[in-house]
C-alpha cells in the first residue's frame, strides 16, 4: 500500500488542478463587462495564459503520476532532477501569470479566470518549494540529521 500524499504534494496537484479549472473563466474582461478573454482564446492572451497552463500541467502531472501511479521518473535530466525542473516550471508560471496581472491595460479588468490561476500557481510554486527543501508542514523537515536522545538539549 502507497503512503498517503504530503502537504507538499497536495498544493502541487491542488495548484495545477485549479489553474486547469479556472483557465476556461475569463482572464481579462472588458471594462463594461460584455467582452472577456480566457486562456484558451486564442484571440488576446494567447502565449502569456497559455503557457503557465502547460507548466502547471507538467508539474502537477508528474506529480500525480508518480504519486498515485507509481510512476518511475527518469533522473537526471540536463544535470536536474525534477524537483529543480519542477520548482522552475513553476516560478516561471507564476512570474508570467504575475506579470500579466500587474500589465493588464487601461480598459481591461482583470477577471476571476486570472486572479484564481494566480492563486493556483502560488500554491503549485509553494509546493515546488517545500518539495525542493523537504519541508513538510506539521512533521519534521529534512533540514539535518537528528537522532532523538534521551538527554535534554544542552543549551550551547
Amino acid at each position: 500500500m502507497k503512503s498517503s500524499p504530503k502537504p507538499s504534494q497536495i498544493a502541487i496537484v491542488a495548484g495545477a488542478g485549479v489553474m486547469l479549472i479556472f483557465s476556461f473563466l475569463d482572464f481579462v474582461k472588458t471594462s463594461y463587462g460584455s467582452v472577456g478573454y480566457s486562456a484558451w482564446s486564442g484571440d488576446y492572451l494567447f502565449p502569456l495564459a497559455i503557457f503557465p497552463l502547460l507548466f502547471a500541467l507538467v508539474v502537477g502531472g508528474t506529480t500525480a503520476a508518480t504519486l498515485f501511479g507509481g510512476v518511475e521518473l527518469p533522473e537526471p535530466i540536463l544535470t536536474m532532477n525534477w524537483k529543480q525542473i519542477d520548482f522552475a516550471l513553476a516560478f516561471a508560471a507564476t512570474a508570467i501569470l504575475l506579470g500579466l496581472a500587474i500589465s493588464t491595460p487601461n480598459g481591461l479588468d482583470m477577471g476571476i479566470g486570472l486572479i484564481f490561476s494566480l492563486l493556483g500557481t502560488i500554491a503549485l510554486t509553494a509546493g515546488t518549494v517545500m518539495e525542493l527543501l523537504n519541508i513538510e508542514v506539521g512533521g519534521a523537515s529534512g533540514g539535518g540529521n537528528q537522532t532523538p536522545s534521551d538527554q535534554p538539549p544542552t543549551p550551547f
